[in-house]
């Protein structure tokens, strides 16, 4: 079989993809000098823009921030064993992706400070100022914000009061960080008299695949998706590493999710095992 039919067998499995509903590219295409661009490296596998794009339309009720924390979470490697960021991606599409965010808080403007009060993990109450709650909190959540959320993990934002101006934020922050300031703030925390706005945090999932409407997944074919490692030299520089060009990549929402590696049926030497070890080069 010539060059032309090999490329005669790929366009056909491309088209039975196209039959069954499936969008198809060409990989140069999509590559990062590509014509229509989805990808910012030739290390990058995961379509993120899709991805990103999917997540939102199956999780509508979830906000961008945690949308976006959920896309970091799927791309991210966690460990240098294959075979355990395989099962830790396994578990995220089978169960979800586990995300929290706050609910309700006022969104910043130009001209807006608050005062908040964090009740942590050991009963203490964390108490600061900022321009941007929702944000802030976050930051807090994620132990970047002080070194006393970093120790006592945030359990919940329990008040917050608005002001026109940063003194006014700062000389609030101060009166409540005083012994009577803090006792009143208990106070009212304990009647329920505090200002929350919902302001507590929400643990979520972020599921990766519409199973009730598969037509809202997005389905794509890519031949030709062209995959370079980057790898440090011996003195510590990146250099380009091996090229892999897969014959056919399958993805569902930006996940590639499948490989399909086609052989020449004129060949004899084309044997099934030929095939399977081709495919063991694209693990590592």
């Amino acid at each position: 079989m010539s060059k032309t039919s090999e490329t005669t067998l790929e366009k056909t499995a491309l088209d039975w993809f196209e039959t069954l509903g499936w969008q198809i590219a060409f990989g140069p295409d999509i590559s990062p000098d590509g014509s229509a661009c989805e990808r910012q490296d030739y290390d990058q596998v995961v379509l993120i823009g899709k991805l990103q794009i999917a997540l939102a339309n199956i999780n509508p009720n979830i906000p961008p921030d945690a949308i976006e924390e959920a896309v970091r979470k799927i791309a991210r490697a966690d460990s240098p064993s294959l075979i355990e960021n395989n099962r830790r991606f396994h578990r995220m599409l089978t169960d979800g992706v586990d995300v929290s965010y706050m609910q309700d808080l006022p969104a910043p403007r130009p001209g807006l400070f608050f005062t908040y009060a964090i009740v942590c993990d050991d009963e203490s109450i964390y108490i600061g100022q900022t321009d941007d709650l929702k944000r802030r909190y976050d930051e807090h959540v994620h132990g970047v914000a002080a070194q006393h959320t970093k120790k006592h993990k945030p359990v919940e934002l329990i008040h917050y009061e608005e002001f026109s101006a940063r003194d006014a934020a700062v000389i609030r922050e101060k009166e409540l960080k005083t012994g009577f300031g803090r006792k009143w703030l208990k106070r009212e925390y304990k009647a329920g008299r505090t200002r929350q706005a919902g302001g507590r945090e929400v643990h979520d999932k972020v599921w990766l695949l519409d199973l009730e409407d598969l037509e809202n997944n997005d389905w794509l074919a890519v031949n030709q998706f062209t995959v370079i490692e980057d790898r440090l030299s011996a003195c510590g520089h990146a250099q380009a590493g091996r090229n892999r060009r897969p014959d056919i990549v399958v993805f569902v929402n930006g996940l590639p999710l499948g490989v399909i590696e086609l052989k020449n049926p004129a060949d004899e030497k084309a044997t099934i095992r030929h095939a399977f070890n081709q495919l063991q080069t694209y693990k590592s």
